[in-house]
This record gives C-alpha cells, sequence and structure tokens, in this order.
C-alpha cells in the first residue's frame, strides 16, 4: 500500500496488487469470467467490498480493517487464444467404457497461445469434438496436462 502524509485531510490511498489467486464465491459467476477472459481481447471487472490493511510506519505497525473498495478496472483477455490452436503428436493408445467400447484414449500435444496477462491453471478441460459441422462427442484432458501461459512461461 502507497499513500502520502496525511495531517488528518482526506488522502488518496492506492492499493495494488499482483500474483494473488481468484477464489471463486460464485461459481457460475466465475465461469462466465474465465469465458469471457478467454474469448474477448478484454474484460471489464468491478472489485467491490472492504479490505484490512497494515500500514507500516515509523512508530509500528498500524492495522487498519473495512476499508470500503469498489473499483472498476480491466483485464486483458486471452481473444480465443489469437484464434491459433496447435495439435500434433496425436495417438490413440486404448479405449474404454463398458466393454472397453465407449470412448478412445488417445494422446496429444495442444499449443494455445496466451496473448493475455492472466494466467489460468486447471486440472480438468473439457472440450467439444466436432467432425465436419457437428459435434460427436467431447475430449476431455486430465491432471496429466502441462500448461505454459504467456511469453515467459507463466
Amino acid at each position: 500500500m502507497n499513500s502520502g502524509v496525511s495531517t488528518g485531510n482526506t488522502v488518496e490511498v492506492v492499493i495494488s496488487f499482483e500474483n494473488q489467486p481468484l477464489k471463486s464465491l460464485n461459481n457460475n459467476a466465475f465461469e462466465e469470467l474465465l469465458a469471457s477472459a478467454t474469448l474477448t481481447d478484454e474484460v471489464s471487472v468491478r472489485i467491490k467490498g472492504t479490505v484490512d490493511v497494515t500500514a507500516r510506519t515509523e512508530i509500528g505497525d498500524v492495522p487498519i480493517s473495512g476499508i470500503p473498495v469498489d473499483v472498476t478496472s480491466s483485464l486483458k483477455g486471452a481473444a480465443t487464444f489469437n484464434h491459433q490452436v496447435g495439435l500434433n503428436n496425436i495417438s490413440v493408445i486404448g479405449s474404454g467404457g463398458q466393454g472397453g467400447n465407449e470412448y478412445v484414449i488417445g494422446q496429444a500435444i495442444a499449443t494455445l497461445e496466451n496473448p493475455s496477462n492472466v494466467s489460468l491453471s486447471t486440472v480438468d478441460v473439457s472440450l467439444a469434438v466436432i467432425f465436419e459441422g457437428t459435434q460427436i462427442g467431447r475430449a476431455v484432458m486430465n491432471v496429466s496436462c502441462v500448461c505454459a501461459y504467456g511469453d515467459d512461461g507463466n
């Protein structure tokens, strides 16, 4: 937290944060945010609530509770990963389901470009499989998926 010195007058307090994970309190709304951040160039986000801070001063730490926050900001979106997806080294390695005939098990390397400053980590990804314009099923990627985001690999 950064702020000017105050003599009792109202002063602007600048609070900044980065590399902080977001925790979902409403999974449907969070899903909408992630979808929007994936499909658009920019997403408008409103942060509203209260924060507690500890001000570090010459005379020691001063806890300050209940500072109201109501800010609208924006996040750069992934813009559908620049409309480019790489898929290679595809191989069928088995089948599954009851009787072994309900689905195929395959391996592939998929590459998505993330032009955003937002990084996502996940353990399960499910994508539609479309053949000649018709959805024929879903592709599910499990925890063996290795993901890197952004130009710096974060």
